[in-house]
């Protein structure tokens, strides 16, 4: 429910990621819930790129992550990167420094490093002493934000009460040596821009002492607080945080490996959800999305391998026309509506898909050097070979001889029963091999099935390029 000191204006919201590496899963699911919230209640969601540290950020990453968003189906209102807004911020960083909640300091790295240091040893809090600060104006200067010592306070949307005691944290560094700005400043600079000013703050509860801080900085300014709605911090199933630069861990990652798009968003927002359904589109989670459908918690853990069974899901539920959307990135020359109706229940990526319409070329067949699996000492049999290609023939005179219509599943059925009876094989051992020879894949839809999609000329010319014999 909106808080009410917004229900008479369109909600506001803002992902603002940094430009420093490849957009993560981590990242991907606070951008996903503003910009569900936004749509919830027809309101306005801006992506801001927090560019301000010089050093590290670059426009490369601007790009991707602009197109990562977009392929997951995340649209934007406004876009701006905070490294154009200098002459916005100054008359701001000016009152701020003429009420004397802005203040310079002088000491290195190393000096503060120093400083904390003897705080440890002497078993106090590592915090920054503004009062014996040092004030060398031969040095270039850092500004710092003079906290108020108290607890403070606010109502948060998922966690609900929520304060933090700022007697346990150093003011902290709002413009560098170098002159550019730090993110706690500009943030909230940027947050109560009157021309779009944020609404409501929806990030991850690793920003909750950042929240107490900013909280402040919206009093000095004399500014009303957004409203804040902390997540549970994304960690791996292992425990360790999602990171830009983790293979596995990018938006770009799952791209190359052709997952199913919105089964990345489906996942990241069933994590802690307590209706967790799969086969809602995003149009329908957006109408039924409510905070109360959320479990508090202050981390959540994901298992990458949900991400694939998702997709699984979602190939096996799209239709034939839906799906030429997707197939202009991912061409295919063989592929029709009755091989997708056969193989969708088997697809896991769009490579997936590529890789059966290969399959279903007439002129495709299996290797025999690529046999390295669970069936190749079989495979590599020349009396079981010749025996296939020989109890295929026999198999198919058989059926066409007998007073019954072609039946593929007949054929099989005596195919397979000739094969495993005359080398005292398993059936599975006899399928598998099989399966192999004919797809070059050890799982896939029953053969049956895909026997009566490939014409006859195909399956002999598989059966006689494998066992490589001139007949």
């Amino acid at each position: 429910m909106l808080d009410n000191l917004f229900l008479n204006s369109y909600p506001k919201v803002r992902f603002a990621p940094s430009p420093t590496g490849f957009l993560h899963l981590g990242n991907v699911r606070i951008a996903l819930f503003n910009w569900m919230f936004a749509r919830k209640y027809e309101g306005i969601f801006i992506l801001r790129i927090d560019d301000t540290d010089k050093a590290r950020c670059n426009h490369f990453y601007v790009e991707s992550l602009k197109k990562d968003l977009k392929w997951l189906g995340i649209d934007w209102d406004i876009c701006f990167a905070q490294s154009d807004r200098g002459e916005f911020y100054a008359p701001y960083i000016d009152e701020l420094k003429r009420i004397g909640r802005l203040y310079p300091c002088c000491e290195t790295a190393e000096e503060l490093e120093a400083q904390r240091e003897k705080l440890r040893l002497n078993h106090q809090a590592p915090v920054f002493d503004r009062q014996t600060r040092l004030i060398d104006y031969t040095r270039t200067k850092h500004w710092r934000f003079a906290l108020k010592k108290e607890k403070t306070f606010w109502q948060d949307q998922l966690q609900g009460e929520c304060y933090y005691d700022t007697h346990h944290v150093s003011d902290p560094v709002v413009i560098r040596e170098d002159g550019s700005l730090s993110y706690l400043l500009t943030s909230v600079l940027d947050d109560q821009d009157p021309q779009h000013s944020i609404t409501h703050v929806i990030r991850g509860i690793d920003h909750y002492v950042n929240t107490a801080i900013q909280c402040q900085m919206f009093e000095a300014l004399k500014k009303t607080c957004p409203v804040f709605a902390h997540l549970p911090l994304l960690q791996q199933e292992t425990g360790e945080k999602f990171s830009k630069r983790t293979k596995g861990n990018s938006v770009r990652d799952w791209r190359s490996e052709g997952v199913f798009p919105e089964s990345i968003c489906q996942v990241l927002l069933n994590l802690s959800c307590e209706n967790i359904e799969l086969i809602k589109t995003f149009k329908e989670r957006v109408y039924d999305f409510s905070w109360k459908t959320y479990a508090k918690a202050a981390e959540i853990r994901l298992n990458l391998e949900t991400i694939w069974s998702a997709s699984n899901r979602y190939f096996s539920q799209i239709s034939w026309e839906d799906l030429q959307y997707y197939l202009s990135d991912f061409p295919c020359k063989n592929l029709k509506k009755m091989h997708w109706e056969c193989i969708a229940k088997n697809v896991y990526s769009f490579f997936d898909i590529q890789a059966w319409d290969q399959i279903f070329d007439t002129e495709w067949y299996t290797c025999q050097e690529n046999t390295e699996n669970f069936f190749s000492d079989l495979l590599k049999n020349s009396e079981y070979l010749d025996a296939v290609y020989f109890q295929w023939e026999a198999s198919l005179i058989k059926i066409k001889t007998s007073s019954t219509e072609m039946s593929w599943s007949g054929l099989w059925k005596d195919w397979t029963k000739s094969l495993s009876q005359k080398f005292s094989l398993k059936y599975f051992e006899v399928c598998g091999s099989l399966r192999w020879i004919i797809t070059g894949k050890l799982k896939g839809p029953p053969m049956v099935e895909i026997l009566s999609l490939l014409e006859k000329q195909s399956l002999e010319y598989r059966l006689k390029s494998f066992v490589n014999k001139k007949f």
